[in-house]
C-alpha cells in the first residue's frame, strides 16, 4: 500500500517518493527523489536546521557544510524554524523566502552557486524586506518579495548578471515596486 511506503518514507526526509505503482500480482514500483540541502538556519542551541529548496526540514546538526558536496549551504537570518523534520518550514517570511528563492535559483542554474546568505526582516506588519547576499559580496535587496514575485527574482537576476566582475564585489541592488505598480532594479555603490 502506498500509505505503508509513504509511512516508511518519513523517517528520511532527504528522501521523498514521487511515484507508487502496483505491478500485478506480487510487484510494487517505487520511485524516489532525494532532496538537496540549500539553507541553514542556526537554532538557539547553535546547532543548524537543514532545509530542502522547498522548505522541507531535512534535520539538524552541528554544521552548515552541505553534507553531498562539502560546500557552504545558504544562511538564513531573520527566519526561524520550528517545524520538525520532514515538515514544511513556514515561519513569518518563509513563504515569500521560498517563492524568491525557487524563481533565482530557475534563473542562476542553482541558487547555492551564487548567493550565501539570505535574510528575511520585516518592516511593519504586512511588509517584508529580503537580502540576498551574493557570493561575490553584492547585495540584493528586495522589498515586498511576495508582490510579483518571478518578475522581481528575473529582474534582479538579469542585473546581478549583467555587472560586471568588479562591480559584482560591492554595491547593493534595489528591487521595489514603484507606486505605478511596475518593478523598479537600481544598482548603487
Amino acid at each position: 500500500k502506498s500509505t505503508q511506503a509513504e509511512e516508511l518514507m518519513s523517517e528520511f526526509p532527504y528522501f521523498r517518493m514521487t511515484e507508487f505503482r502496483v505491478i500485478f500480482p506480487d510487484k510494487i514500483a517505487v520511485k524516489i527523489e532525494e532532496d538537496d540541502e540549500v539553507f541553514a538556519v542556526q537554532t538557539e542551541n547553535g546547532k543548524y536546521c537543514l532545509l530542502a529548496l522547498n522548505g522541507t526540514v531535512l534535520g539538524e546538526r552541528d554544521y552548515s557544510k552541505n553534507r553531498s558536496d562539502g560546500g557552504e549551504n545558504i544562511l538564513l537570518d531573520g527566519v526561524t524554524v520550528t517545524e520538525k523534520r520532514g515538515e514544511i518550514a513556514n515561519g513569518k517570511g518563509f513563504a515569500e523566502l521560498l517563492a524568491f528563492s525557487s524563481q533565482v535559483s530557475k534563473a542562476v542554474g542553482g541558487i547555492r552557486s551564487n548567493v550565501s546568505k539570505i535574510s528575511v526582516s520585516a518592516m511593519a506588519a504586512t511588509e517584508i524586506t529580503m537580502t540576498l547576499t551574493m557570493k561575490e559580496g553584492v547585495k540584493v535587496l528586495v522589498n515586498n518579495p511576495a508582490e510579483q514575485t518571478a518578475e522581481k527574482a528575473e529582474k534582479a537576476m538579469e542585473c546581478y548578471l549583467s555587472l560586471s566582475d568588479g562591480a559584482r564585489l560591492t554595491g547593493e541592488i534595489w528591487v521595489v515596486t514603484g507606486v505605478d505598480g511596475t518593478i523598479r532594479v537600481d544598482y548603487k555603490l
